[in-house]
């Protein structure tokens, strides 16, 4: 398993602001398969990630990446949405870059 996060800043209307001051994603994911398995994230209410993991867990990070991105714009109309999805791109971006390439470096070493 790998993990991973990712950061945003959050907006000044949003909790989270007035608390954390930035937005923390992180994201537990078996890097055979892409899937993402667990999820956790800075927020006022256990409800949020309760409600965030039925979006995103159980997917693949890579090829479900702009769907899991819909339909958090689509289901999550919280304040925090736009943060949520910029720390999503953020880890996402985290992942393809050092995971991947390492894990592509080492297929061409077999």
């Amino acid at each position: 398993m790998i993990f991973v996060t990712g950061q945003a800043k959050p907006g000044k209307e949003d909790a989270i602001n007035n608390v954390y001051q930035v937005y923390s994603l992180s994201l537990v994911i078996d890097p055979q398969t892409d899937i993402i398995h667990e999820l956790a994230c800075t927020c006022a209410f256990e409800m949020t990630n309760n409600f965030l993991r039925t979006l995103v867990c159980g997917r693949n990070f890579i090829t479900d990446k702009d769907n899991i991105l819909s339909d958090v714009k689509t289901r999550f109309l919280a304040i925090s949405q736009k943060t949520f999805m910029a720390a999503f791109k953020d880890a996402h971006n985290r992942y393809m870059k050092e995971f991947r390439k390492k894990n592509k470096s080492c297929i061409g070493m077999e």
